[in-house]
């Protein structure tokens, strides 16, 4: 009797622990993700967009913007991404400015997610007081760098380089199976 006891209190146990099995890490590719490199790069220069099918759904979830902003003395330029609804980012846990990601990192359901719906956020922008402007963002001259995101119950990463006055490249992507 008391093994039984034993055996069903370990069962509840271990069924209570996290799937970690879905859990991917930034830049690695292996057996659990489909990645999709672009060669070339995508590129999006100043004053442009583009916008990338992360799921192969035939529906944009992710845009990506280089605009103008005003700042005291002219103008600079803003990287801006629109995530669609139901696809979600990691944000970061100190600024709610989307997660710059190193590689290797892990994605997976414990970080800090944001939510459904549909929402502009700055990769990189500016922030004016009364005598200067300085960056905002997790993505501020970046090379190889990674968004995580999840679409559903899939995880993924975009691999991209950001530049203040240069071209975004996004370099690539993945997306679990």
């Amino acid at each position: 009797m008391k093994n039984l006891l034993l055996l069903i209190i370990l069962i509840v146990c271990v069924s209570c622990e996290p799937n970690i099995s879905d859990a991917i890490n930034a830049g690695i590719i292996n057996n659990k993700v489909t990645y999709k490199e672009l060669s070339p790069p995508m590129q999006v220069s100043n004053f442009g967009k583009d916008s990338l099918d992360l799921n192969n759904d035939s529906k944009f979830d992710i845009i990506f913007i280089k605009s103008p902003k005003a700042l005291l003395t002219g103008f600079a330029i803003q990287t801006e991404i629109i995530k669609k609804a139901n696809t979600q980012i990691i944000i970061s846990k100190l600024n709610d400015y989307p997660d710059s990601l190193n590689y290797n990192d892990l994605i997976n359901d414990s970080r800090k997610w944001s939510g459904f719906e549909e929402k502009i956020y700055f990769l990189q922008s500016f922030e004016c007081n009364s005598n200067n402007c300085p960056s905002i963002g997790n993505f501020v001259n970046v090379a190889d760098k990674y968004i995580g995101f999840k679409i559903g119950e899939l995880f993924g990463w975009i691999v991209l380089d950001n530049g203040i006055w240069t071209d975004l490249k996004i370099k690539g992507f993945a997306i679990t199976k």
